[in-house]
């Protein structure tokens, strides 16, 4: 996957516009024998998207909140892992995702994401993708991520959800 992001207007935090952002992203499935065999009509695709992000300082039970909403133009089959369109439908589907999270304190935030998926892939139907995190970031070199995720259905398997963990660290 290769992306490009473009914020266009406003900002994060400071003046009347929120952070406006346009993006596009280059996806490549290694594996065309089975995005075919699933009916997927190409294995590389590009999808666009429009963001808007705010972070309101001492908002909401005086507690600093991010708040993020997305709309891609996609033609990805489970975000491409199972191939991009198909001889039923080849279109670009307009997509949306949420995101909000509060902060206790700088460094500990709590939120929640969704995610919608277009149904591609006859027969396959597609779940959207949610999920419930804590983050802490004690520093700009350190961050741990806990979160439940529950992803539906996937390829026609039930129940694809549980605990994701994330740590990363750089120097």
């Amino acid at each position: 996957m290769l992306g490009a992001k473009l914020r266009v207007a406003g900002d994060l935090i400071y003046g009347r516009v929120p952070q406006l952002a346009l993006g596009l992203q280059y996806k490549r499935n290694d594996d065309h024998a089975l995005a075919g065999a699933l009916g997927a009509r190409r294995d590389h695709d590009v999808e666009g998207y429009a963001s808007v992000t705010r972070l309101f300082l001492d908002g909401p039970f005086n507690r600093n909140w991010l708040l993020n909403a997305t709309v891609r133009a996609t033609r990805a089959n489970e975000t491409g892992l199972l191939g991009f369109g198909s001889a039923a439908d080849d279109g670009y589907a307009l997509v949306g995702e949420v995101s909000a999270a509060i902060f206790f304190s700088p460094e500990f935030a709590l939120g929640a994401e969704y995610r919608q998926k277009p149904d591609g892939l006859p027969g396959l139907g597609e779940s959207d993708w949610r999920d419930l995190f804590v983050a802490w970031v004690p520093s700009k070199h350190f961050s741990l991520a806990v979160a439940y995720v529950d992803l539906g259905t996937i390829a026609a398997r039930p129940d694809q959800n549980g605990m994701f963990i994330s740590m990363t660290g750089n120097w």
